[in-house]
């Protein structure tokens, strides 16, 4: 038992022991030139893009309605259809009963 312990015990020192790796020391933030270029890469005009993000949310707002109506109107006409259907057994039934 206590040899056990004790190679436990030098493995875990094994590694503890040994320094972490952190990779190649560089110096943060020193450019590699201190040429700076005139001409800029653009500009995105954050501003005008929230109005085209609107726009084509309205859009898609507008096509999820259409799309909700078109969707549930088959189950609209079926229950249509079931309620005629039930009332012309329910006269039918009426009948029968009165005769």
């Amino acid at each position: 038992m206590r040899f056990i312990i004790s190679v436990f015990f030098v493995i875990i020192l094994s590694f503890a022991s040994t320094p972490a790796q952190a990779g190649d020391v560089y110096a943060c933030g020193v450019p590699d030139s201190v040429n700076v270029p005139s001409e800029t890469e653009g500009f995105c005009d954050i501003h005008q893009r929230r109005f085209a993000y609107r726009e084509e949310y309205l859009k898609m707002r507008e096509q999820m309605q259409v799309r909700a109506e078109n969707f549930a109107a088959p189950r609209r006409e079926a229950l249509e259809q079931y309620k005629k259907d039930l009332q012309v057994l329910d006269e039918i039934r009426t009948s029968e009963n009165t005769d």
